[in-house]
Parts: structure tokens; C-alpha cells; sequence
């Protein structure tokens, strides 16, 4: 490797590692893990207690009606991410239907902040739900003839 490169790389390194200390100073320190779970409980904790109002006069119990509204949650980022049309409109549904959860399931006084956090942690996962698929990974045969892409 050429001294350039290497000097410039490590000018970089030096840079990025004084803009994060700058960073930590002025905003503090990272938010503890601690606040990454209670910012998930604030969505599922009352997506759990709207089900379990809503499912007592049905064939499946709150629990199943819990854990199929998180694995429908999980396939549809997968394979929206993936790009299929299908698996984007099943996690916009769902989103909605988590928002619309989450709005009923919070009491009154604290309803608006719940939703509202409930629409940010869907907005950033949407990030990768609707970002365009490319990889090995991603891929499968259509039957559709290739578009040329436009960027």
C-alpha cells in the first residue's frame, strides 16, 4: 500500500475518532441497552393487552394471537427487504395494524407518545424493508424480462 493511502487513512481514523469524542461530550454517553428494551415494551406491551381484550370470544387465545402478529412482523421485513411486492404491502398492513394496536392498548393520558414512538421504530425499520434488493441473497428467477435500472 502506498504511505498516501496509508496517511490518509489514518488521518481519517484520527478524524472520525475526535468527532465521536466530540460527539460523547457534547450529547453525553450512549443511552443504556436498558432504554432500547423500554422503548420496545412501549409497543408490545399494549399490542399484548389489545389482544388480550380482543380475543376472548375467538378460537385462538391471546398468546397465539401474540406470537403470529410477531412472526408475520419478522416474514414480512425478510421479504420485503427481499423486494417482494407482497411481503411490502404485509409489513405496511401490518405497521399500521401495530400503530392502530398500540393507540387503543395504551391508556389515555400516555396514547399520543406511544403511537408516536410506535411510528418511528416502524418508520426506521422500514429502512430496510423498502430498500432496493441486491445480492445473491435477495435474488430468485422471475419470469419478468430486466428492466435496465435507472439510479
Amino acid at each position: 500500500m502506498a504511505a498516501w493511502l496509508r496517511a490518509v487513512i489514518a488521518s481519517g481514523a484520527l478524524l472520525l475518532a475526535g468527532a465521536a469524542v466530540w460527539l460523547l461530550r457534547t450529547c453525553g454517553s450512549p443511552p443504556p441497552i436498558s432504554a432500547f428494551a423500554e422503548l420496545g415494551a412501549t409497543i408490545t406491551r399494549p399490542v399484548g393487552s389489545y389482544l388480550d381484550d380482543h380475543t376472548t370470544h375467538l378460537a385462538i387465545d391471546a398468546s397465539t394471537a401474540y406470537t403470529t402478529w410477531q412472526w408475520t412482523g419478522a416474514v414480512a421485513l425478510v421479504t420485503a427487504a427481499c423486494g417482494s411486492i407482497a411481503g411490502r404491502m404485509t409489513w405496511s398492513a401490518w405497521a399500521g395494524a401495530s400503530v392502530a394496536m398500540v393507540w387503543i392498548g395504551t391508556p389515555a393520558p400516555d396514547r399520543e407518545v406511544a403511537a408516536g414512538i410506535a411510528v418511528l421504530a416502524w418508520t426506521a425499520a422500514s429502512g430496510i424493508a423498502f430498500r432496493r434488493p441486491s445480492g445473491p441473497a435477495c435474488s430468485a428467477p422471475t419470469s419478468c424480462p430486466a428492466t435496465p435500472r435507472r439510479d
